[in-house]
């Protein structure tokens, strides 16, 4: 599984996500507004096919996530190399 359909496989669950460097988990994008929206598959599409290698971010607290986090937690992709 590349790590674009793990994002998208989370958006279809309800996630709120974005893509962040591996190497410090800083955001590739502004973020603020995907506590209250969700991405869409278009945006998500834009940003892994500008960036194939980032990492998948849930972003919490937001309208739809079940956690209680204060927090984001950032999940490790996994390439198909």
């Amino acid at each position: 599984m590349k790590i674009i359909d793990a994002a998208l496989e989370y958006l279809d669950r309800g996630f709120s996500v974005i893509p962040v460097k591996r190497t410090d988990k800083r955001p590739y994008v502004r973020w603020e507004e995907f506590q209250h929206r969700l991405p869409t598959a278009d945006e998500i599409e834009h940003w892994w096919s500008s960036r194939p290698d980032a990492n998948v971010a849930i972003i919490c607290l937001t309208f739809n996530t079940p956690f209680g986090a204060s927090e984001q937690i950032y999940l490790r992709g996994k390439s198909d190399s």
